[in-house]
């Protein structure tokens, strides 16, 4: 009987073994550092080298972003970023997808992560095997990155600055106000004179 349960146990384990296994077999993701993947970025053989480096933290689920299959919309906090040319934000706060796949890498909420997104149509995409990973995995490494961006929200500028007039002060329309009012007094005591000498060449 005991021998049996032995057995038992070892074929457990060698079933679980080669569940594990197949499954490793089946994800092409590498667990590399990040040395190895920012040359693997450079190669000029990799189609999506210029890719955004983003040390962000994870805010919520984003329920207005439309995911596309095996795809999940968060909200992000950037803190910095690591790209070929400066991006133009209107908050710091991003809107992304996230591959849900076997092999992709799961965002948890309020957790710090050293994201490396890809920018296509005017959507960031954290894809399977980018190289993502928690800001604490690679918080050594991160040197390599060299200096970060930081970001600077774009100001709203006016439609037409030509056209835009500048305020006036109240000094200003008060002494505006006595011009007219001096004008049209002006005016009214002309054309009274006027009335009376008409008058007084009809007599």
């Amino acid at each position: 009987m005991i021998r049996f349960y032995r057995l038992q146990s070892l074929f457990t384990f060698v079933f679980i073994f080669i569940v594990h296994q197949s499954q490793g077999a089946n994800c092409p993701c590498e667990t590399v550092g990040l040395k190895e993947i920012l040359e693997k970025h450079k190669d000029s053989s990799y189609r999506e080298r210029d890719l955004i480096y983003m040390r962000a933290t994870v805010l919520a689920s984003n329920p207005y972003l439309q995911p596309q299959a095996d795809h999940a919309a968060f909200n992000i906090k950037v803190h910095e970023y690591w790209s070929p040319r400066p991006l133009h934000f209107k908050t710091d706060t991003l809107a992304i997808l996230s591959e849900t796949t076997d092999c992709a890498l799961r965002l948890h909420k309020q957790a710090d992560y050293l994201l490396v997104l890809r920018l296509q149509s005017g959507i960031f995409t954290n894809r399977e095997c980018s190289g993502s990973a928690l800001l604490s995995s690679y918080k050594k490494d991160i040197a390599l990155l060299g200096t970060s961006r930081t970001v600077h929200a774009v100001k709203a500028k006016p439609a037409n600055p030509a056209r835009t007039k500048p305020k006036r002060t109240e000094k200003e329309r008060r002494r505006q106000l006595v011009i007219w009012l001096v004008v049209s007094l002006s005016l009214n005591i002309f054309a009274i004179m006027l009335m009376v000498i008409l008058k007084k060449e009809k007599v």
